[in-house]
């Protein structure tokens, strides 16, 4: 359940960037637009990948916009495009898949032992 909550809330925050105009007037300068962007989205121990090349840095396709959750980013390695509120929910949707798949095994596991 609650992971369909986040899913309507990245929905609901994406869809109120994009509807709000003002956000987009105000565009924020990055302190130096001669460095190239790392962005990393980290979740405990993993981190958002590239769906085509695995890749974990991105950039935004305008720095000179803030980060919103409607933001395009691009994949460092293989310049890929993916929505930055998307690539969040992608990796909390295989941080909840893992979760279940170890819970599972360890089930099993435990079965396993206990009728041994």
């Amino acid at each position: 359940m609650p992971v369909k909550a986040f899913n309507r809330l990245l929905t609901y925050i994406g869809e109120a960037e994009r509807r709000d105009v003002s956000i987009a007037a105000y565009p924020v300068q990055s302190a130096r637009s001669d460095v190239a962007e790392h962005l990393t989205f980290p979740l405990a121990k993993v981190f958002a990948r590239c769906a085509r090349c695995e890749g974990v840095e991105f950039r935004r396709e305008m720095p000179e916009a803030p980060l919103k959750m409607s933001s395009t980013l691009l994949c460092g390695a293989c310049g890929a495009e993916v929505i930055h509120g998307d690539l969040l929910a992608q990796l909390a949707n295989g941080m909840i898949a893992r979760r279940k798949r170890n819970r599972s095994s360890q089930s099993r596991s435990s079965d396993a032992l206990a009728g041994g």
